[in-house]
Order: structure tokens, then C-alpha cells, then sequence
């Protein structure tokens, strides 16, 4: 029986040129200062530094963020898709691989990032947030968490008779996905922002787009072979 390729890409700094909870947070915050603290915290938690969900909620609740920043942003997110990415999801496609949208960013931009490049909103995972007395409140979700796609991932091989997940992205949160054995490979994403410790424990890394579609070229030729 032959293997079902699914590729299961992050978001942010690797689907588009953005962090779109710091790019947000930067627009906000009048305080220069405090947004670039903010967002050195969510560096630092991508790559294990931090504790992930406390980042999160930091993050979300210290800027008293409106559903008009993050529908605003789509605007941004627009200009800022990475350059080729839209030719190799249509290479996935092509060649009969699956696609997947897992982010720790929120729908609201992730849904727009899956309607520009053609991604179904059923193969969409993302945080989320209701109003509550004109306040956005988080909605919980694995995904806040810094194992959060671990667990989606594995949610998405139960709904396949021969799965061979491929994991992309360039946080820990994306490694760890691997390293759990939730997916099968894994694919280091340093062509937007490069983070030494996710290249060093990387057994696949792509330095540029080009190098991450010979990479996802080559697996279609190896595991079906």
C-alpha cells in the first residue's frame, strides 16, 4: 500500500514573512520598549527558552488586543507571503500529497493565509479567541501549548489508513513535533528567520525556498519509489 504524503506546515516565518501575534503587538504598543520585550519573550519560546503558553497569554492579554487588530493585519499578511510558496503547495498537490495549516498563530489570519493559497478550512489548526463584554478572551487549545502540535499532529494520522507525516516549520514547537514521533520527518524552515538550535537538531533544514522544495521533491521519489 502506498504511503500517503502529508505535509503539515507552520505558519509564521514559514508560510509568510511574518510573526503575526509580534507583528500585531509591534502596531499596538505605543510602548516601543515594552512590544520589543514582549517579543523577545516569544523568540525566546521558540526556541525553548521561555515557557510557550505563558508567552502566549502574556503576549495576548498585556496590549488589550481588539478583533479589529487582528482582522486589520490581514492586510499585511497579504504582501507577505514567502516567494515560491505558493508553487510548491501546488507541487504537493499535484503529485497527490495532502497539506495541512498547524499554527499556534490565530484563525482569523490563518484562515486568510489557507484562502490565498487555496487550503480548505478543514485542514486548518489554529488558536482562537471569543468576545466577552467588548474583550477578547483566549479560547483554550493545545495549541497554546508548546506540545500543542504534537497532538494535532497525531489527531491528523488517525484519519489516514498509511500516513507519512512530514512536519515544516522553524520553532521548537514544529522540532518537538518529530521528536515526539508524531511526525515521520521533520523539515527546519531558515529562510525567513534563521534559529541555530532548530538547524542543529534538524535532520532535514532548508536554508532558502528553493532547498525546501528539492527536499519535499525528494521525499516524493524515495517513499513511493
Amino acid at each position: 500500500m502506498k504511503k500517503e504524503l502529508i505535509f503539515v506546515f507552520d505558519i509564521d516565518s514559514t508560510v509568510i514573512k511574518l510573526e503575526t501575534l509580534n507583528d500585531i503587538i509591534t502596531k499596538k504598543c505605543f510602548d516601543k520598549e515594552k512590544a520589543n520585550q514582549l517579543n523577545e519573550i516569544s523568540s525566546k519560546a521558540l526556541i525553548g527558552e521561555y515557557d510557550y503558553h505563558e508567552a502566549m497569554v502574556k503576549r495576548f492579554y498585556l496590549n488589550k488586543l481588539t478583533k479589529k487588530d487582528f482582522t486589520n493585519e490581514n492586510e499585511c499578511i497579504k504582501n507577505n507571503l514567502v516567494e515560491g510558496i505558493k508553487d510548491i503547495l501546488s507541487f504537493i498537490s499535484k503529485n497527490k500529497g495532502i497539506v495541512y495549516f498547524v499554527s499556534g498563530g490565530f484563525l482569523i489570519n490563518i484562515l486568510y493565509v489557507a484562502k490565498l493559497l487555496h487550503i480548505e478550512k478543514e485542514y486548518v489548526y489554529a488558536n482562537d479567541f471569543e468576545t466577552k463584554n467588548n474583550e477578547l478572551i483566549l479560547k483554550n487549545s493545545s495549541l497554546t501549548y508548546v506540545d500543542g502540535k504534537i497532538q494535532v499532529c497525531e489527531e491528523i494520522k488517525k484519519k489516514y489508513q498509511n500516513p507519512f507525516v512530514i512536519m515544516i516549520g522553524d520553532g521548537i514547537t514544529d522540532l518537538n513535533v518529530w521528536k515526539a514521533r508524531a511526525s515521520d520527518e521533520f523539515i527546519g524552515a531558515g529562510y525567513v528567520v534563521k534559529r541555530q538550535k532548530i538547524k542543529d537538531e534538524s535532520k532535514y533544514y532548508a536554508n532558502s525556498v528553493m532547498e525546501l522544495k528539492k527536499i519535499i521533491e525528494n521525499f516524493f521519489l524515495q517513499i513511493n519509489a
